[in-house]
């Protein structure tokens, strides 16, 4: 859904692709709040995996490492098109190119949003909060799966309530609600305790709450995750295919479908036209990301496995 928000939104050096009241636009607002059913997968898969590890504090390290192979090498490569299209975009305008090392390390340390840099793609801002991300979880998994009720709630209670207080875009604590309702979902589903009724009264309190600290869509987001989780996919489903290499289609899609847009509708003016090739930009995109995912996604996937934490007995 962000791939096709950002290609009805496509911008670039002929200008827009649609005209603000375009009907498309108008549509396609709700979908920059599916990004949110990112961070929410999130809560829930990696609950789920550092809970089926046994995953101890004393495992933070091999954690840590296992999450930052799994995704910085797709991201290290996907940036590496970002910048080789931009030394193609300045050789053709005849003008200077140079990388900053400096830029670079604070891509690779996710810190381009504390500088005055940019990131090389738009949608790396996401990856710097699920690292965030991944710090805290390992710190307050143990009391997230605590015995003692109480400190279950009051973690996540906690946890939820800075957003109000934090709200500093760049911290994942802003982003809070919607990782929770994640975490929520897992235990729900996986938990004996996840069943407790405040459980269920967190959930369903969570909707309301998401929807007016972020917006309805946001919520309705939330809630077709919750519905639709547990659905039983086949392997070699579309669906799931497509899940599998979704991660490789938010990283490549605009490299991709982006540039397509830029060579092929310069001087069009149909809507249907401009229509069919954002539709042959979002095809193209996913021949071109499934090829990212068998050369790059998928061994770097496997190479992160070999990585454990787990504490389980032997």
């Amino acid at each position: 859904m962000v791939c096709i928000y950002h290609f009805i939104f496509h911008q670039d050096a002929n200008g827009v692709l649609f005209e603000g009241s375009h009907a498309l636009k108008t549509a396609g607002s709700i979908l920059p709040s599916s990004v949110f059913i990112f961070f929410s997968l999130s809560g829930f898969v990696i609950m789920l995996s550092m809970h089926r590890n046994h995953f101890k504090l004393n495992k933070i390290g091999p954690f840590l490492a296992r999450r930052w192979v799994r995704i910085e090498i797709p991201y290290i490569a996907s940036m590496s098109i970002y910048i080789a299209i931009a030394l193609l975009w300045a050789l053709k305008e005849g003008a200077a190119f140079s990388i900053d090392p400096i830029r670079i390390l604070h891509h690779l340390t996710y810190t381009i949003p504390f500088t005055d840099y940019h990131w090389f793609n738009e949608v790396y801002w996401t990856l710097g909060l699920e690292f965030q991300f991944y710090i805290l979880i390992a710190l307050i998994f143990p009391l997230l799966i605590s015995k003692s009720a109480y400190t279950r709630f009051t973690t996540i209670v906690l946890f939820t309530c800075t957003g109000i207080f934090i709200t500093d875009l760049r911290l994942v604590f802003h982003y809070a609600p919607v990782f929770i309702f994640g975490i929520l979902i897992y235990l729900h589903y996986y938990t004996d305790f996840g069943k407790h009724v405040f459980n269920l009264v967190l959930l369903a309190i969570l909707l309301p709450y998401i929807a007016y600290f972020f917006d309805l869509a946001t919520a309705l987001y939330m809630l077709l995750t919750l519905l639709v989780i547990r659905i039983p996919v086949r392997e070699k489903n579309l669906v799931a295919r497509l899940g599998k290499m979704g991660y490789s289609l938010y990283l490549v899609h605009g490299a991709i479908g982006g540039s397509f847009l830029y060579f092929t509708t310069k001087g069009i003016s149909s809507d249907i036209t401009k229509s069919l090739l954002v539709i042959a930009a979002i095809l193209l995109s996913i021949v071109g990301s499934y090829i990212f995912y068998r050369i790059i996604e998928r061994p770097s996937s496997g190479l992160s496995r070999k990585i454990s934490f787990s504490s389980k007995e032997k």
